[in-house]
């Protein structure tokens, strides 16, 4: 059943409602006094008026009504509003307590994750500080095996080590790039033979019988000669030498100390203004004008760097760079050149000194330089670019030799001897007059002497022999 509508009435309304009242009670009692006809006109004219009044006060009171009721409606849906509002405020709380919850628990986790942090940042930081310390380790080890490495793969092709000194050798290869060719003497070569020394005895030997002492036939005259020559000489020696050549002589000597001590005496003592090309003896800078280095060396070096130590490019390189350097100038000799173009020998410069410093900022890079046991090839560029005038003297003057295998080839008869012979007793009377003989010998050799008539007639004191 729908609740009846109690709406207290306006001040103004009680007002009316009670004129109205007041009037109809005038008018009953009026009504009851018939002179009092006028007055009730005039009372129910009022009346009328009040009555109008009234439909309009009604009529407002509808309104009012109507309007109370959308009120009422949209305070009733104010209502459900407010408590679906409340219910989710009420579930707010509720998951703002979860929230909360959650938030101290995560609190609680971050703390405990925190300090695990904390204890994981400093094992990190000490594991960081081992790891340092073995990986310096592993490095200094590394190098220490490479070092090691590089002296067990040292031999005669890639060092300095004499070829004595490898008990395994077999054929030791030279430096010559291959030509497909066989060897020996070509087609169309001139033959260089012994020549017959002049006897000091000539004995002719004629057949014991004029037929074949196995066949039993006969044997006639051919007209031919055949000569045989047979040289007796009788030294003992063992010695340890310096050998000098240049031009067409050579100087053996003997010395038993080594340095300036083994220099004092020798033809470098003499010869101010020559050009000494030697293997990297520092002693040999303080005579002579110029100096040379010998880059057969330096490629038994380079092509050691380029064995023993993987991803080095550069020692390649220059060794190629070197092996075009010597067929530019021999070309150059071959051809009647006095001298090579400056612009070429520039170049070849450049290129060689750019090769070095790459190679030297390499190793700097990968800080080798600062191992206990740095890479030889670091020493090696050094030394290359320190010592570079001396490398490339021959490409700047062509009369200085690529190297100075004519002296070691010259050495390499006493080494031999040395080692047959087991040495000297006295260097004076032992030592120094094989080293005589040598110097006799290679020097008549190289002037096409033969060498008996060259050493009889040195003992012969032909002193103008070798004029």
């Amino acid at each position: 059943m729908p609740r009846p509508d109690y709406r207290i009435p306006s001040r103004r309304e009680r007002e009316l409602f009670k004129q109205v009242r007041d009037l109809r009670e005038r008018l009953d009692s009026l009504s009851r006094d018939p002179s009092a006809t006028l007055e009730i006109s005039r009372l129910e004219g009022i009346v009328a008026e009040r009555g109008s009044a009234i439909a309009a006060l009604e009529s407002e009171l509808e309104s009012e009504r109507a309007r109370t009721a959308r009120l009422r409606g949209e305070l009733e849906s104010s209502r459900a509003k407010r408590k679906r509002l409340e219910s989710q405020v009420r579930q707010l709380k509720c998951d703002v307590g979860n929230e909360r919850a959650r938030t101290r628990s995560a609190q609680s986790r971050y703390e405990t994750t925190a300090s695990s942090h904390a204890r994981l940042l400093e094992e990190n930081g000490s594991l960081k500080e081992r790891n340092s310390e073995l990986e310096a380790e592993v490095a200094r080890k590394d190098a220490l095996i490479e070092h090691l490495n590089a002296r067990l793969s040292r031999t005669p092709e890639n060092s300095s080590l004499p070829p004595s000194s490898d008990p395994n050798r077999k054929r030791i290869p030279n430096s010559r790039a291959r030509t497909g060719r066989k060897p020996g003497g070509q087609p169309g070569h001139r033959g260089h033979r012994r020549r017959m020394p002049d006897p000091d005895d000539a004995v002719v030997l004629e057949p014991e019988s004029a037929c074949c002492p196995r066949c039993g036939c006969g044997m006639a005259p051919t007209g031919g000669v055949r000569e045989h020559s047979v040289t007796d000489i009788e030294v003992r020696t063992r010695t340890t030498a310096y050998a000098f050549h240049g031009g067409d002589a050579a100087v053996y000597r003997a010395s038993d100390a080594k340095g300036h001590a083994g220099v004092k005496g020798s033809p470098l003592e003499d010869a101010p203004d020559a050009t000494v090309v030697s293997d990297h003896d520092t002693t040999y800078h303080s005579y002579g004008r110029r100096h040379a280095e010998c880059n057969c060396h330096i490629l038994r070096y380079l092509k050691g760097v380029a064995e023993n130590e993987p991803g080095q490019a550069w020692a390649g390189d220059m060794a190629a760079l070197l092996k075009l350097a010597d067929e530019t100038a021999k070309k150059a000799r071959a051809g009647g050149a006095g001298s090579l173009d400056p612009a070429i020998v520039a170049k070849f410069e450049s290129c060689y000194r750019a090769m070095l410093e790459s190679a030297l900022e390499g190793y700097m890079a990968s800080g080798a330089t600062s191992w206990k046991h740095p890479p030889e090839g670091i020493a090696l560029a050094r030394r290359m670019l320190k010592h570079a005038d001396k490398h490339l003297l021959f490409l700047r003057d062509l009369s200085v030799p690529f190297e100075n295998n004519g002296s070691e080839r010259l050495l390499r008869k006493a080494k031999g001897k040395l080692k047959q012979s087991g040495g000297f007793r006295s260097t004076p009377n032992g030592e120094q007059p094989y080293c005589d003989f040598l110097t006799i010998v290679e020097t008549a050799k190289m002037r096409g002497i033969q060498p008996y008539r060259a050493v009889h007639a040195t003992f012969a004191g032909e002193g103008g022999l070798f004029a």
